[in-house]
């Protein structure tokens, strides 16, 4: 008996490289395709353009429903393998497993029923309280502050959001009119930290301690450097568009100056490919691009698991084996 449980826990964990390598895959190319779809909007499609176009477009919906898929099965398997205490200690286990559980279980009835304000309510609550439970591990737990204040900005960015969602959706129940108290500026005050979080990631998560040592790891300059400079340059030459692929995308609005999100976008692609070089960090590069593809506005159901299953990559991804072996 005690074989066959262990064998079933090294198959529970088998499938975190395995399926989040195919998740990232799949919700990466289901964000460009749906970058693309509401390009097409603005464009003139004609030709082949349109023909690509048209036959692209379906596939957006395929891929949308593959990642919500494999996004429940993987936290599926992060509750199977934190109830047999293989992934956090003492009362945030337990804190852990039973919030993800209700949202998974809220999610299923969620697709099965028409959306309520109340359901929503409920769900936004169950996923703060995972969100603060994994921000309460990460504090205690991890040893280097640069790595408990990174997960610490995304984990109130993204209860920032929360709040402003659940504010609104109160509002709406007790027939208000009013904009919800200090909901504008939470969600800015979010959105700032969720752009600053890439600086504390860079700090937590790469070797470089010295200005110098920036060049000596050329490849991560490169693409960082590329993505920074096309970013602001798309602000130079179109605010306006720019602004509305951010919200399409990441879900900001770009109301801080515009050197906060290029130096996020630096910080952030560094630390990306960096990380991506080393099996040791390669769960970090899966964690960021999981919390970024999901955005910083959650609004729908995938949205809220893909950014908690990528929080949980970067606090427990290492022991989840989510590099590989």
């Amino acid at each position: 008996m005690q074989l066959m449980t262990s064998l079933i826990d090294d198959r529970a964990r088998a499938v975190f490289p395995f399926l989040t390598g195919i998740l990232l895959f799949a919700s990466i190319l289901e964000l460009v395709l749906k970058l693309l779809w509401r390009m097409g909007t603005y464009l003139p499609l004609k030709g082949v353009l349109a023909s690509i176009y048209f036959t692209l477009t379906p596939l957006q919906g395929v891929l949308f429903n593959l990642a919500s898929l494999l996004t429940f099965i993987i936290l599926g398997a992060v509750v199977y393998v934190a109830y047999r205490g293989k992934l956090w200690e003492g009362g945030f286990n337990l804190v852990i497993i039973a919030s993800i559980s209700l949202l998974l279980v809220l999610s299923a009835v969620g697709m099965a029923l028409s959306p309520s304000n109340h359901l929503a309510l409920l769900y936004i609550a169950t996923s703060s309280v995972s969100i603060i439970a994994l921000a309460g591990y990460a504090v205690i737990e991890m040893p280097r502050l640069p790595a408990k204040l990174a997960v610490l900005l995304i984990a109130l960015a993204f209860l920032s959001y929360r709040y402003y969602a659940a504010a609104h959706i109160v509002n709406n129940l007790s027939g208000s009119v009013s904009e919800p108290f200090l909901a504008i500026e939470i969600l800015a005050l979010g959105e700032l930290l969720f752009a600053v979080a890439p600086f504390a990631l860079f700090v937590a998560h790469t070797d470089v301690r010295k200005p110098g040592e920036i060049l000596a790891n050329r490849l991560p300059l490169a693409v960082a450097t590329g993505v920074a400079v096309a970013f602001a340059a798309a602000n130079v030459l179109s605010p306006a568009m720019t602004s509305v692929y951010a919200i399409w995308t990441l879900g900001f609005s770009l109301q801080h100056p515009i050197i906060v999100y290029v130096l996020s976008a630096w910080f952030l692609f560094f630390t990306l490919v960096a990380c991506l070089k080393h099996r040791e960090t390669r769960y970090v590069a899966y964690a960021l691009l999981l919390i970024f593809v999901s955005g910083y506005t959650h609004k729908l159901t995938y949205h809220h698991l893909l950014g908690l299953l990528g929080l949980i990559v970067l606090v427990a991804g290492k022991r989840m084996g989510v590099s590989g072996r």
